[in-house]
């Protein structure tokens, strides 16, 4: 007797938050048997382990916890048998992510009644992100003042990834004098594992890395530069409680320094 899951479809098993999963639970049989009942378990959740200290912190976060019956008291004949089964995704999954020290993951499990206990076939799908609307609008690029000569600005600060951050800077070429100006542009990425609150304490592990870099060496007044987003990584997770991840900005001119921080999501939704 064997089992799998396919899900309808959808070859990348990839998914929006608040879409309808639609899957097969598929069955193939050598002899004619009587299946009592066959479950399929939606279940999405976080879990963390770091170390802290000389103690091992664990976290773990559910948010999904459906369970599909899919076959009751039937006879089989022999041979592959395919039974449909769907289910709404709630529309604040948080998006699918694997780090160092902890992991979202979704899966659908068969579950097949045993005597002692149930046993549970895992099936991985992902879910993305989203990335809200601007926080600033489009036409009014952000502008920031890095001292009193220098104007550096951003059309928006929300993202998907494989788009470019398009930096714009602009110097006062009355008051500064025509030099060459060593610009580092830094996008870094800060994930948080954190176990959940407890009497007004919690305990955290912070994981840092640059994602893109890049160094110009320019005398240019007017100098504009595009940051390139990576496809591959997690994106702005916020509203989890024991994994956050967020992404900052980081410009040099020199000796000055500026920080922005930047929201990274799959899709933009309204």
């Amino acid at each position: 007797m064997r089992f799998s899951v396919e899900f309808v479809n959808n070859p990348y098993k990839t998914y929006y938050a608040g879409n309808t999963l639609y899957g097969c639970l598929n069955i193939t049989l050598e002899k004619e048997k009587y299946i009592k009942t066959l479950m399929v378990h939606i279940k999405g959740r976080a879990k963390i382990k770091f170390r802290y200290g000389k103690s091992v912190v664990k976290g773990k976060q559910k948010f999904m916890d459906q369970y599909l019956l899919v076959v009751s008291n039937i006879r089989l004949p022999s041979g592959p048998h395919t039974f449909l089964f769907e289910s709404d995704l709630p529309s604040n999954c948080p998006p699918s992510f694997k780090g160092k020290h902890g992991y979202i993951r979704y899966e659908a499990i068969i579950v097949i009644p045993r005597m002692c206990c149930d046993k549970r076939i895992p099936f991985e799908f992902h879910i993305l992100s989203y990335s809200p609307l601007p926080y600033f609008d489009s036409n009014i690029p952000l502008k920031i003042n890095i001292c009193s000569t220098n104007t550096v600005s951003f059309p928006k600060n929300v993202f998907r990834v494989g788009e470019y951050i398009l930096v714009n800077i602009d110097i006062d070429e009355v008051r500064e004098k025509k030099k060459t100006r060593i610009m580092k542009f830094y996008l870094v990425q800060y994930i948080w594992y954190q176990s959940k609150k407890q009497c007004g304490t919690r305990q955290k592990k912070k994981q840092k890395g640059n994602v893109e870099e890049i160094l110009i060496s320019t005398s240019d007044f007017i100098y504009k530069q595009g940051i390139r987003i990576p496809d591959n990584i997690p994106t702005t997770l916020e509203y989890l409680e024991i994994i956050k991840i967020r992404y900052i900005l980081k410009i040099y001119i020199d000796n000055q320094k500026f920080k922005l921080p930047i929201v990274i999501g799959d899709y933009y939704q309204s």
